[in-house]
């Protein structure tokens, strides 16, 4: 077949050499902090950075804290060494000792309950819903290699109740030149976003909003503005093509994170933070 059929030969080859990647999986990560890497490439790339990879495992091997771990274990360590080609060229040169020579940054946004805040409970969520055991942020934070930046989102009751994290009431009398004449929202305005409903806004739907796009709920070419306290929301790409395409419709209701929904048949659903709610 490779010999007699050249320009298939030549069009699997093309696009294999497309489906190249190397991604994290954000699913994987869970309340122990390890996540999963998955990668393909070209051979040539891959071989050679499998052998530095075990030649920094096994340079590891030589320092007390880890004579005991396993190859696997080390050579999971060694990916995060190689992310410091200065360190990783010093153990490899025989320094095994040799620290840090770059501090990393690494932010991680938890929504924090009075539990806790008062040391009841240690299991915060971050803004994909994932668990994290204080412990594991705990040991972050020990790390010489890391900068490690926790932003805190302390729901409370909202603003009546003193709260300046939460959001605040509608008031968009007055919107911004950029959210009347721009329909790319800020990072700011995902962030608003995104914190604010933390999973897609769709009825049902649990995805984190982080992984949604971010959604004019009045369509900016038909007079809606780029303002996440009135007119943005997180819908996966799934529900944003039903919104766009087959007939669902919503509003936003107050306070900001709340909506009403109404399906191509007529039927409404209100949509909160504590769920979704069929409505007669």
């Amino acid at each position: 077949m490779l010999r007699l059929h050249a320009e298939q030969r030549e069009v699997e080859q093309l696009e294999a050499l497309d489906r190249r990647y190397v991604a994290i999986d954000p699913d994987s990560i869970n309340h122990t902090g390890i996540g999963a890497m998955d990668a393909r490439a070209d051979w040539a790339d891959l071989a050679p950075f499998d052998e530095t990879l075990s030649a920094v495992a096994e340079a590891l091997a030589h320092q007390s804290e880890h004579e005991h771990d396993s190859l696997d274990v080390r050579r999971s360590l060694a990916l995060g060494i190689l992310a410091d080609p200065a360190r990783a060229q010093a153990i490899l040169e025989g320094d095994f000792d040799a620290g840090p020579t770059k501090v990393r940054e690494l932010v991680s946004t938890l929504h924090l309950t009075e539990a806790n805040v008062l040391g009841i409970d240690p299991v915060a969520t971050d803004a994909d819903q994932r668990a994290h055991l204080d412990q594991v942020i705990r040991e972050w934070v020990g790390r010489h290699d890391i900068a490690l930046t926790v932003k805190s989102v302390r729901h409370c009751g909202g603003p009546a109740n003193g709260c300046t994290d939460c959001p605040a009431e509608i008031d968009c009398a007055d919107h911004s030149e950029r959210a009347l004449t721009t329909y790319q929202p800020s990072r700011l305005d995902r962030d608003v976003v995104d914190l604010r409903d933390r999973i897609c806004a769709h009825p049902h739907c649990n995805r984190a909003a982080r992984r949604c796009d971010c959604d004019h709920i009045t369509p900016f070419d038909e007079g809606g503005v780029t303002c996440p306290k009135c007119n943005l929301a997180p819908l996966c790409r799934h529900h944003h093509r039903l919104k766009t395409l087959a007939g669902w419709r919503y509003w936003m209701l107050g306070p900001p994170g709340t909506y009403l929904w109404r399906d191509p048949h007529g039927l409404l659903y209100l949509r909160t933070r504590d769920g979704t709610r069929a409505l007669e």
